[in-house]
């Protein structure tokens, strides 16, 4: 787990399902994502969460946990090569705290690489 004691990211779990799907289905928290807003049944959020869950691939995505271990949103890095990220915060600024985290995080991994 990542965290600079405000936030922590820790890797998205089957428990995480509900919370996910009720963002992914409130149009307040989802419009800005690109692509536009399309609500999507639990059955094929279900689907999609192993893709989530999986940090094998060139993909990695964190829930994002507040100082008492409520998820207030996910964050990700994708493609990782030429970096892009995105996160999906349920809970306002949680998801800006979080940034640093995740790139303190990236940047210490890196640097056992080297």
């Amino acid at each position: 787990m990542l965290s600079n004691g405000n936030v922590s990211l820790r890797p998205i779990e089957r428990r995480d399902l509900d919370k996910l799907n009720q963002w992914k289905n409130d149009e307040s928290v989802y419009r800005f994502l690109g692509g536009g807003f399309l609500p999507v049944s639990r059955d094929i959020q279900e689907k999609w969460l192993d893709s989530l869950m999986d940090t094998t691939g060139n993909s990695k995505r964190f829930m994002i946990e507040n100082d008492v271990g409520e998820a207030v949103g996910m964050i990700g890095l994708y493609g990782i090569g030429p970096v892009s990220w995105g996160f999906l915060s349920g809970m306002g600024a949680s998801g800006g705290r979080a940034m640093p985290v995740l790139l303190t995080g990236c940047w210490r991994r890196m640097a056992q690489c080297t």
